[in-house]
């Protein structure tokens, strides 16, 4: 073996990978399918970067290849045939769809891929399947807040009657609901403009303001401060989320703490497991932390404490 290695290193021999994957049957590739509509949209979402950042480490330990495909390139526009060769041919092991889907895409990807890998999707089944606890998101969310002496807490929303969100909002929310039942708070929804309003008049001095996602607890925190409204001090504001490419921007607001590259290794050693034994690993719901800032505090309690 070291006369073979020696050789092959004074040749500057490469292994060929496609004559590798002749003789094990395995293309050592694993696609990751992202939502998309149009050939316009794009991958914005920094929760999905961080999530196939996650994926990618964990193969490259293991020598397998990650593959990205948007559902846009994979479809044809009648969505029957691929529209792809990465699934005209056999190019890949196993797919890990990352994101929620249409409940079309979602049968066609289910008709059509015998072994996928759900990642942070509404698709739930015993196995194959990896994403967050979302509900217990929201009740860790109430407990802390409680814990820090607020009785009321408001939930701003885009509107009452929201339509086409993310599977997540509505598991975060009914957590945030059904805790506050259970230690007695006030909880209210509330639209974005209605909050900032009640907020300029004062109304609200003392309530807690959680947001379902991190990008509105951003855009309240700026424009708490730009009515005078400082979180921490007549108000607490704490997210259910949060982005970890973004803490350097937002680094004061306490929130839920998840590592989405954290889900993404799971989704690829559960992809791993599916390519190399054939074996559909069982479902996981990964459990999340809580993030409090030693400085610029967003809970009353722990400010003023």
């Amino acid at each position: 073996m070291e006369k073979v290695l020696s050789a092959a290193n004074r040749l500057g021999y490469v292994p060929d990978g496609a004559a590798r994957a002749l003789r094990c049957k395995r293309t050592l590739q694993i696609g990751v399918i992202i939502p998309n509509q149009s050939e316009r949209d794009q991958l914005a979402s920094p929760n999905s970067y961080e999530t196939i950042m996650g994926i990618n480490n964990e193969l490259q330990n293991s020598g397998y290849v990650l593959v990205l495909a948007r559902l846009h390139d994979v479809l044809d526009p009648d969505g029957q045939a691929p529209a792809s060769v990465l699934f005209r041919e056999r190019m890949m092991d196993v797919a890990i769809a990352v994101g929620q889907f249409s409940p079309e895409d979602e049968a066609w990807m289910d008709r059509r891929l015998q072994r996928t890998i759900w990642c942070d999707s509404r698709v739930w089944k015993k196995t194959c399947c990896v994403r967050r606890d979302e509900e217990a998101a929201g009740r860790l969310a109430v407990e802390k807040m409680a814990e820090a002496g607020i009785r009321s807490i408001i939930i701003p929303c885009a509107s009452l009657h929201e339509k086409g969100v993310h599977f997540s909002f509505a598991l975060r929310r009914k957590g945030i609901q059904e805790t506050c039942r259970r230690l007695g708070l006030s909880c209210q929804r509330m639209t974005y403009s209605d909050m900032l309003s009640k907020a300029a008049a004062g109304e609200l001095n003392g309530a807690g303001v959680l947001t379902i996602a991190f990008d509105m607890a951003q855009r309240a925190y700026v424009d708490f401060c730009r009515l005078g409204v400082r979180p921490g001090r007549t108000l607490s504001l704490c997210s259910c989320d949060n982005f970890r490419l973004q803490w350097w921007c937002f680094g004061d607001i306490a929130r839920v703490d998840f590592d989405r590259m954290q889900m993404g290794a799971q989704a690829a050693k559960m992809a791993l497991m599916l390519a190399e034994d054939g074996k559909r690993p069982g479902s996981v719901l990964l459990d999340s932390g809580w993030y409090a800032p030693e400085a610029g505090k967003t809970t009353l309690a722990q400010l003023n404490g």
